[in-house]
């Protein structure tokens, strides 16, 4: 991977000399890359205070095993426009992770604008690339909808517990009628409702950079 590097960082200085120079003065360093989301991988990690670009081949393994398309040229390009959009100095007091995910989105509608290849395992949406949203107005409005969702999950969780204090009412009345015939059909309804929850936990990977 690092003779690809190097040939891509001669490409950069030719083609995209801005890309070149930043790129030219960061180490590499081969090491494992922290997965903090779930389904969202960073095969490649800058870490500006030290000039050091940290890239995971197991993490490239893993994607390339699941089919996912393996750009480094893009990834790098995306490392240094980290830096050109100065995207950690802007973070302030937001959550990092989340901080992370919007710049992202940010800085790969902008490397499509300067011609490279998006493909669908990366962090990217037209919405955001249409209206040219920043990072903070994409970082509002992911912070928007992950409170939506907590908000959905608390009201069906409050639901449910309604629901299953209303069932135990009736089997309780019902166990007092046919003990057996209810205990049969609980025990199926378990089964599929597990079966559900299997199906439901099963998936590929899903996004990087």
């Amino acid at each position: 991977i690092q003779k690809e590097i190097n040939r891509i960082i001669g490409r950069f200085i030719l083609k995209r000399p801005v890309l070149g120079a930043i790129s030219l003065r960061m180490k590499y360093v081969n090491q494992p890359n922290p997965v903090k989301i779930p389904g969202v991988f960073f095969p490649f990690m800058i870490t500006p205070a030290t000039n050091t670009i940290t890239y995971d081949e197991n993490q490239l393994k893993i994607l390339q095993e699941y089919g996912s398309e393996i750009d480094i040229e893009l990834m790098l390009a995306h490392e240094a426009m980290h830096v050109l959009t100065g995207s950690l100095l802007r973070v302030g007091d937001r959550d990092v992770e989340l901080w992370n995910i919007a710049t992202d989105f940010e800085i790969n509608y902008l490397l499509k604008d300067m011609g490279f290849n998006i493909p669908d395992t990366v962090l990217y949406s037209s919405e955001f690339h249409e209206k040219y949203y920043y990072a903070e107005k994409i970082y509002d409005l992911l912070l928007q909808e992950a409170g939506k969702k907590a908000d959905e999950i608390s009201s069906s969780d409050n639901d449910q517990g309604d629901d299953e204090e209303s069932n135990s009412q009736d089997n309780d009345n019902n166990n007092y009628q046919d003990n057996d015939g209810d205990q049969e059909d609980s025990s199926s309804d378990n089964d599929r409702d597990n079966d559900k929850d299997q199906k439901g936990n099963e998936g590929g990977y899903g996004k990087y950079l």
